[in-house]
């Protein structure tokens, strides 16, 4: 899931689009009788919609990819990495860390919450140092039971005070599939720099390990990382200009009715 489904904040009206406010539709019972909150902030058109809701005593996340699935050309993606991350946490099930899938759909899934704090929410170097050593014990449980997460990234990791979580695994690669099997291990060793950037960039040093690992990166994946980085920035700093102008717009409107 690009934001994690257990600490994004709760949104407001300007934060979500019409569609994300209007909630998911058609879902099957008992999941049409929840009443489902925006969970992220405005998400990229390809990317499913994150709801929250309360269902038996206990709070649950809605994965809708209903809007990716309409899209010509993303459609077939969004269907496959649907079905892909209903078949990853199935098969993770059990493992602590990682929510437990509790229906699917056509269009939706629904997991259990989790709690805790993406790391993208932390202030720099405001990480709690056992943060690392957590992640790094999870991610050995999961690709113990022949998984890889293959988009491991700030986003992704909620940091609660006495554990870890991951979250959103759309692109997990299974180690009994023959892509599996041929991808397996260097999956995992993405999946290993990945912690090393992280721990790199909360400011923590790097160990011996993590350095071989960083160094081992091909420079296509460097140069297309740069790339996400980058349009990444340019999107959140035009959905941060779009909001100035709305605020500087409803002052404006305030002002003058106070002239009046």
């Amino acid at each position: 899931m690009g934001v994690g489904t257990g600490a994004a904040r709760i949104v407001g009206e300007g934060d979500v689009d019409r569609r994300a406010r209007a909630g998911p539709r058609d879902l099957p019972a008992p999941w049409g009788a929840i009443a489902w909150e925006p969970l992220a902030i405005r998400r990229n058109r390809s990317k499913a919609q994150l709801y929250f809701g309360g269902w038996n005593g206990r709070r649950v996340v809605l994965k809708d990819f209903g809007r990716p699935l309409q899209m010509p050309v993303m459609g077939g993606f969004a269907r496959w990495t649907l079905g892909n991350e209903a078949a990853a946490l199935r098969g993770l099930d059990g493992v602590p860390g990682v929510p437990r899938l509790l229906a699917r759909s056509e269009s939706v899934l629904v997991m259990e919450w989790v709690p805790g704090v993406p790391l993208s929410g932390f202030p720099p170097r405001g990480v709690p140092a056992v943060t690392f050593d957590r992640l790094e014990a999870l991610l050995a449980r999961i690709h113990a039971a022949g998984w890889a997460v293959g988009d491991l990234h700030r986003s992704n990791v909620l940091v609660s005070d006495d554990a870890v979580h991951l979250v959103d695994f759309a692109l997990a690669t299974a180690h009994s599939t023959l892509r599996g099997r041929a991808m397996a291990a260097h999956v995992q060793r993405l999946d290993r720099s990945a912690v090393a950037k992280l721990r790199r960039r909360a400011g923590f040093p790097l160990t011996a390990e993590d350095e071989a690992l960083l160094a081992r990166q091909p420079a296509w994946l460097r140069s297309w990382r740069r790339l996400k980085r980058a349009r990444h920035q340019k999107r959140r700093s035009r959905d941060a200009a779009r909001r100035a102008r709305s605020s500087d717009g409803s002052q404006s409107t305030e002002a003058g009715d106070q002239h009046e």
